[in-house]
């Protein structure tokens, strides 16, 4: 899996993406990601893993 870049994770807050275009780009691709991790995380829990 990918890792976001560094300026996603140091976002304080929400108006830190206003007018950064860059970091609007890799949003849905880190959204992906957080949901592919969070989902890895279920499976393993319910198999008891």
């Amino acid at each position: 899996m990918e890792q976001p870049p560094t300026f996603l994770l140091a976002a304080e807050q929400a108006a830190d993406f206003v007018n950064n275009w860059a970091a609007l780009q890799h949003l849905p691709a880190a959204r992906e990601a957080l949901n592919q991790r969070l989902v890895a995380l279920g499976q393993t829990d319910r198999d008891g893993r």
